[in-house]
């Protein structure tokens, strides 16, 4: 609560004078206690009586917060509080009434992995859910997610959109970043939008997600820019597995210079290092830069031991 004093020493109309300030609490506020002033007697309670026919008033201002359920909440000085011994209790005070507005009914957003762990360079998917709890369908929803530095989206990161008849959404991405913008989601329904491809930043592995490390969760706070929308997200780690036990490939030009129209050897060396259990289905593509192409009738031989 914001508190505002009377000042001690503050004059109201030159007839009277705060000799204490007034207290406030969490949920009261106390009585004054006035000096001595022309025109007045002053009472040790805060009551006054004039011994002429001159009025002042006295305002104390306080900020108040509901802490309490939409509704309305009265408040009101009861006459008996502002009585003292000895004086009769003819002051009055009126009740004043509050409406503590209910917050509007929104859209609720969360996601989740797929899975709990990829290995490094493989992926998962990121699925957004939004749950319409009201009777109108809602548009022109949006939010963007904003990957840890740990992850990031594949260049060929695609989004889906399911659910409930009438779901739409466009989604475009950057390296760390899914926009979402023009969501709709009809009255009562549930829509879904499902990013396809989210792997590890290159050097990025995590073994472990009991603590949330920070580059690799991604929670409520990676949600920005949200539009007609209640960001209800939680924290969603991804355990990335660093590679064990694989191949390695390497590739060479034999001869690394040639002239122009000549022609090379491209050698691709796959190595299964000592101690790695035996590999299958291993593949691979090659593009070749513009600068160059292969020759017509060009063959492949497979060597080694």
């Amino acid at each position: 609560m914001q508190k505002k004093w009377a000042s001690n020493t503050h004059w109201l109309q030159k007839s009277f004078r705060v000799k204490e300030r007034a207290k406030l609490t969490q949920n009261s506020v106390f009585g004054f206690r006035f000096q001595k002033a022309s025109g007045y007697e002053a009472l040790k309670t805060g009551f006054f009586r004039a011994k002429s026919l001159v009025f002042a008033s006295l305002v104390v201002s306080a900020t108040v917060t509901a802490q309490t359920p939409a509704g309305t909440v009265i408040n009101n000085v009861a006459t008996s509080a502002l009585a003292v011994a000895a004086v009769p209790a003819t002051a009055t005070s009126n009740s004043v009434s509050l409406t503590v507005a209910a917050p509007p009914i929104v859209p609720v957003l969360t996601k989740t992995f797929s899975v709990a762990s990829i290995s490094t360079g493989s992926s998962a998917a990121l699925t957004f859910t939004i749950v319409n709890p009201t009777a109108s369908t809602v548009t022109g929803g949006a939010f963007t997610d904003n990957l840890p530095s740990g992850l990031n989206f594949t260049p060929a990161a695609t989004a889906v959109v399911g659910g409930s008849v009438g779901c739409a959404a466009t989604a475009t991405f950057t390296a760390n970043t899914m926009a979402v913008t023009g969501l709709t989601i009809p009255a009562n329904g549930t829509c879904s939008i499902t990013a396809n491809s989210v792997s590890n930043a290159v050097g990025q592995s995590n073994t472990s997600c009991a603590a949330n490390p920070a580059v690799f969760t991604n929670g409520g706070s990676n949600i920005t820019a949200v539009v007609g929308l209640s960001n209800q997200v939680t924290a969603q780690c991804l355990v990335v597995n660093p590679l064990a036990g694989v191949a390695s490939l390497t590739k060479a030009f034999l001869p690394s210079t040639i002239a122009e129209n000549g022609a090379a050897t491209l050698r691709f060396i796959i190595t299964n290092s000592a101690g790695n259990p035996a590999q299958s289905g291993v593949g691979f593509v090659d593009t070749l830069p513009s600068g160059l192409r292969l020759t017509i009738g060009a063959t492949a031989t497979v060597t080694g031991a």
